[in-house]
């Protein structure tokens, strides 16, 4: 993303206020950063969030292509072709420029048997020592072996736009419905994809949640460095979260790991 540098040379006393104008420099969702000198030396800072109400446009250029195979849809976006099973409705494969950027092999995490489509909706994670009494709950409502079930699905053309809605329950085998799940999926004509999910409470009482997100496993011949928009350059939990500024990062893999002693 775009950085912008404002520089605020006029002495701020305590008990004191001061403003500045950033009209015109905001985007949708910026981080504003503050950062505080005294003799020229960093003493402190502080991070905001200015966020637009406004939707994103999309001004690419072009056609998304659908076709409808027996096992899959495969949608065409310049030089990328996005596969979304027909059973799963989730991607098998995600290619740009002849390459496909998932995995084939099986997840330990997720599945030892079978490769991990993208996307699958996870809220489990590997327990760490303060979990200790979460973790029985957690396992109690089954949340360490959730099943997406997909219950309706629809497929819209705009030309230069393809969106994807899918509806699931999300539940452990045997217990009741504890989640119902959303993905919508919207493939535009340049190859980018944008993914939004949306994940609904339907039991009461269940215990909070260890995370949510959405596991995809990625081609690891084509990887090696990570870059991220977001909370860094270290990790960042919440009895430490005040360390960390949202911004720009780039990590090999293998820095991405950190040998704790348990």
């Amino acid at each position: 993303g775009r950085k912008e540098e404002i520089p605020f040379d006029k002495e701020i006393l305590p008990g004191q206020s001061a403003t500045f104008n950033i009209k015109g420099l905001t985007g949708q969702d910026t981080a504003l950063s503050i950062v505080y000198k005294r003799d020229g030396r960093e003493c402190g800072h502080e991070q905001h969030i200015v966020s637009r109400s406004f939707p994103e446009i999309c001004k690419t250029k072009g056609k998304v292509a659908v076709c409808e195979t027996e096992q899959c849809y495969r949608i065409r976006a310049a030089d990328a072709v996005f596969c979304l099973n027909k059973d799963t409705f989730s991607f098998d494969k995600l290619i740009y420029k002849g390459k496909n950027y998932l995995s084939d092999q099986p997840s330990l995490f997720y599945n030892p048997f079978c490769p991990v489509p993208a996307f699958v909706p996870n809220i489990y994670r590997y327990k760490i020592d303060n979990d200790k009494t979460a973790n029985e709950e957690w396992i109690k409502y089954g949340y360490n072996m959730m099943w997406n079930r997909v219950t309706a699905h629809e497929i819209r053309e705009y030309g230069d736009c393809c969106e994807i809605t899918v509806e699931s329950l999300f539940s452990p085998p045997k217990l009741s419905l504890e989640f119902t799940h959303k993905f919508k999926y919207l493939i535009y004509s340049d190859g980018s994809m944008k993914v939004q999910c949306r994940l609904n409470r339907k039991s009461k009482n269940l215990p909070f949640l260890p995370r949510y997100g959405i596991l995809m496993n990625l081609n690891e011949t084509l990887f090696d460095t990570v870059y991220w928009n977001g909370l860094g350059p270290n990790e960042n939990y919440p009895d430490f979260r005040e360390c960390a500024v949202i911004g720009e990062y780039e990590k090999s893999i293998r820095e991405m790991f950190y040998e704790y002693a348990y």
